[in-house]
């Protein structure tokens, strides 16, 4: 039987470069195989946002993926996706941006938060937002 330990040093570094190769070449054909059977199947309906200020992706809200689409003066739109990122549907918040109200998301694993802060004074309007793309709730800080 081998003894590793017995080796020069030169032979166990040959030894240990050739069982690394080997096991690379028997292991990585299965992880690519598993890299490309990922079925993602994009929309085939056209997402119209009408010349928005800022879009932000919002990925990974429970099951689904949001887009949201903020225009001053305009209501934020929220365009809701699949996880295999085919549309689902179009949501609009009822409140009007304001022209330099200042937007911030902040993501969990079921919902986010849009908080937008308002230029006059230190006033925030903050809406939840469910991975179904409803608000829940909105409130005037």
């Amino acid at each position: 039987m081998l003894n590793i330990a017995e080796l020069p040093d030169k032979k166990y570094r040959t030894l240990k470069k050739i069982i690394c190769v080997v096991a690379c070449q028997l292991i990585l054909p299965f992880f690519t195989s598993i890299v490309i059977s990922q079925k993602v199947q994009y929309s085939r309906e056209n997402v119209f946002a009408n010349n928005p200020d800022d879009l932000q992706l919002i990925s990974n809200v429970g099951d689904s993926h949001h887009m949201l689409c903020l225009k001053s003066g305009d209501e934020p739109e929220i365009f809701v996706f699949d996880e295999e990122l085919k549309f689902k549907l179009k949501v609009r918040i009822p409140y009007k941006l304001p022209e330099k109200g200042d937007v911030r998301v902040i993501s969990f694993n079921r919902f986010y938060y849009l908080f937008i802060h308002l230029p006059s004074g230190n006033k925030y309007v903050v809406f939840k937002i469910t991975d179904k793309g409803k608000n829940c709730y909105s409130k005037l800080m």
